[in-house]
């Protein structure tokens, strides 16, 4: 990937994540693609969106922001949740989405700078 693409998509973390304070990280591999689509849509619904981030761009776009304390939790393939009224009701959903589809775990998630593990999240 060229150093003008790598900047655009680092510039395109910025806005999309710029006013986040919270979120919730996700493992997705091995994750139906139909599961994905029915995830997607049903928190779409909801206003809440999943994004797959290219860890080493995201890390730099975070860096001196309120999403830095997260960039520990980016290793290997991952996605970032965020939206809704807040993380508490972005992680409800997750887990209850999780009940039903088969692979997907959590990573970890930020709530006003405190970073929780996946085994905190519930």
């Amino acid at each position: 990937m060229s150093k003008p693409v790598k900047n655009m998509i680092e510039d395109s973390y910025r806005k999309l994540f710029g006013e986040v304070d919270s979120a919730v990280i996700i493992d997705i591999c091995g994750v139906k693609a139909n599961d994905n689509n029915t995830l997607r849509s049903s928190l779409a619904e909801r206003e809440i969106r999943v994004t797959v981030v290219k860890n080493s761009l995201a890390k730099r776009a975070f860096a001196d922001t309120p999403m830095q304390p997260i960039s520990d939790l980016l290793d290997g393939p991952c996605a970032m949740v965020t939206g809704g009224q807040s993380v508490v009701e972005v992680a409800r959903e997750l887990i209850a989405q999780a009940k039903a589809i088969a692979n997907l775990e959590f990573r970890g998630a930020l709530m006003e700078g405190m970073v929780f593990g996946p085994d905190e999240i519930e």
